[in-house]
């Protein structure tokens, strides 16, 4: 292997260990957008069947 490719390695380690250290903040803002998501379709069905503009 080339040096670049030990780099490249090294590298997608130290990403892989950033994302791992904050995969629950990642996993929140996830969930976050998932319910946003879900409540705005729900918000927009009630206002269509209710008649409010």
């Amino acid at each position: 292997m080339k040096l670049t490719d030990w780099i490249s390695l090294a590298c997608l380690g130290i990403a892989l260990f950033i994302l791992w250290r904050f995969r629950q903040i990642i996993l929140l803002i996830f969930a976050a957008g998932v319910l946003a998501i879900a409540l705005n379709s729900l918000v927009r069905q009630i206002i269509r069947r209710t008649g409010w503009t």
